[in-house]
């Protein structure tokens, strides 16, 4: 039981739709704990991992009990043919799959799965948000990809997600963002500029399956996954409407922003990713703030310890004032010092 007899059982599972990709994303976050451990290809796995890889071993017969429909429209004449994609991200993975609803003079509406697909989250610590905007990517790559290969004229297509922070930032201009949101978006908006993105409460995203994983017992069972959400087979005007208020106050501004905001208020601090890309930062901006207010007297070069060590003792007493207003008001006004709770 290595990790190359792992491998070389998950590579035989035969989905290039990705129908099974519920149950598949499983597998690919166990090979990624694989590598996360460092083990090599030969060496046996230890205790613990063998009792995990038995658990999802045994569930791989359980694949040959499901039965997928090949034909996806309606059986009656077609009238109308959209495509519905769903996105969706957790801490562990991110997925995202695209349905067909067809319907016939009658007015009667079917919807089922077409193909799906999703990733692991990256090993490197990666923000909800983020990931949210990579399914929506992964999304719209999965649908620029399906188009071209119908053979149907397609009425309409509707784009789901589940985070409002990512249509806000869809819905804004990517220079706006920093480099990693700015990249994703504008490849998303150049993709999509002709579809509808919409936004779909959790329990009605069939992309959530995808992001969380699932067994073969459990995504059998899941109406929801190949069908879509209920209200897909109902008329278009009892769909859910995204006119709700988007994030006000989007994360992901450019940095110069930011720093701004940290420099007046310091309630941005919490955005930076470390305490020394925040002590930079903040040197940074002071030393602007110096060289505005003492043009003959400018600093030039690179940052000095000092300035370092300034930035640092700013940032402490600006989180000791918001941590502690009532024991700090004590001192100043030479009261007694109260007992504080956290301590």
């Amino acid at each position: 039981m290595t990790k190359r007899v792992v491998l070389s059982v998950i590579s035989s599972i035969f989905d290039p739709t990705g129908l099974l990709e519920p149950v598949i994303v499983r597998y690919k976050i166990f090979i990624q704990h694989l590598w996360l451990r460092h083990i090599s290809w030969d060496k046996e796995l230890t205790h613990d991992l063998q009792e995990t890889w038995k658990k999802l071993y045994r569930q791989l017969p359980a694949l040959n009990n499901i039965s997928i429909p090949r034909l996806v429209k309606i059986k009656d004449e077609v009238t109308t043919i959209q495509i519905h994609g769903f996105s969706d991200a957790s801490e562990r993975a991110f997925g995202a799959c695209v349905c067909i609803l067809s319907g016939n003079a009658n007015g009667k509406l079917r919807s089922q799965l077409l193909c799906s697909k999703s990733r692991v989250s990256p090993v490197k610590q990666v923000s909800i948000p983020r990931l949210e905007l990579c399914g929506a990517q992964l999304l719209a790559r999965l649908v620029k990809k399906v188009l071209p290969i119908l053979c149907v004229p397609i009425d309409s297509v509707h784009l789901w997600t589940y985070s409002r922070l990512v249509l806000t930032w869809l819905q804004d201009t990517p220079t706006r963002w920093n480099t990693y949101v700015a990249n994703r978006v504008t490849e998303i908006q150049d993709m999509t500029s002709n579809f509808l993105w919409h936004h779909v409460a959790s329990e009605d995203n069939p992309a959530d399956i995808l992001s969380r994983g699932a067994g073969p017992e459990e995504l059998w069972h899941s109406s929801q996954c190949w069908n879509g959400p209920a209200w897909m087979g109902q008329s278009e005007e009892l769909w859910p409407h995204s006119n709700t208020v988007l994030e006000e106050t989007p994360l992901e501004q450019h940095e110069h922003n930011v720093c701004m905001a940290s420099i007046n208020g310091f309630e941005e601090m919490s955005r930076f990713s470390s305490l020394k890309r925040l002590k930079r930062v903040m040197a940074y901006c002071l030393h602007f703030i110096y060289n505005a207010r003492n043009p003959k007297g400018k600093k030039f070069g690179s940052l000095t310890v000092d300035e370092i060590e300034e930035a640092l003792l700013r940032c402490m007493r600006k989180t000791q004032e918001l941590s502690y207003p009532d024991e700090l008001r004590d001192l100043q006004q030479g009261g007694q010092l109260g007992r504080i709770a956290n301590f």
